[in-house]
């Protein structure tokens, strides 16, 4: 009976301990996969206001803007490290 309530004990502090996982891993799943589609969405804003804007300067800072992003934001690991503009 002792031996029982012992094993019972270990159980409900070890699922206390890791109640937290039920909960977070469906969160982080959610946030990564936002994080990889963001330069397609950022990339689909930009087609989007370039048909909006066509034939102004904003479509000329728009473009200096989206080079500028693209330079700096989506960096590759393959990418050359000289490249990288601080």
């Amino acid at each position: 009976m002792k031996e029982t309530d012992e094993k019972l004990k270990y159980k409900i502090n070890y699922d206390k301990k890791f109640s937290l996982m039920p909960w977070l891993f469906p969160k982080l799943r959610l946030l990564f996969w936002l994080l990889s589609t963001l330069p397609t969405v950022v990339y689909l804003l930009f087609e989007f206001l370039k048909k909006k804007f066509k034939h102004s300067q904003q479509l000329f800072n728009l473009l200096l803007l989206e080079s500028f992003l693209s330079d700096s934001l989506f960096w590759s690991p393959f990418s050359n490290f000289s490249s990288l503009k601080l």
